[in-house]
């Protein structure tokens, strides 16, 4: 995830695969911010490109550690495909995001899964035997 507070110019980036998910990273990294002089109202977030609930299954210690710690999200951000349970990281980010308090329409998101659209991008799960490869994400001062 990539934030941004434009008025106090205050950014920051995490990677919220599952364990910076699971630690909740985007609350601290939003808590830092505002420890730095950020309005809430006014910090804009970019979730970048991952892994898709198409392709990240996960096992069943996955899925309850996962329900354990956001079961009021369960019916949103697990689905039962092919006999796997599958995990909706996007989603999960955003909802987490919105329960924080960034406004809805400070929320962007990147659409494709790495994992499926094989022509744009690695993915560690699914190439790591295969070769290497890797994503940079950054953001710029203007």
């Amino acid at each position: 995830l990539i934030y941004v507070e434009k008025n106090q110019e205050i950014i920051g980036i995490s990677h919220n695969g599952w364990r910076g998910t699971i630690k909740r990273i985007s609350y601290k990294i939003i808590e830092k911010m505002i420890d730095l002089g950020a309005d809430i109202s006014f910090i804009k977030i970019a979730i970048g490109p991952g892994i898709g609930q198409c392709c990240y299954s996960i096992d069943e210690d996955r899925y309850y550690q996962f329900k354990d710690e956001f079961d009021g999200y369960s019916d949103k951000i697990f689905r039962w495909y092919k006999g796997k349970w599958h995990l909706n990281l996007t989603l999960l980010n955003y909802l987490l995001l919105l329960d924080y308090g960034i406004k809805k329409e400070n929320i962007d998101y990147f659409p494709f899964c790495t994992s499926c659209d094989r022509r744009r991008f690695f993915s560690f799960r699914k190439d790591k035997k295969k070769g290497y490869g890797e994503m940079l994400s950054f953001i710029e001062r203007i």
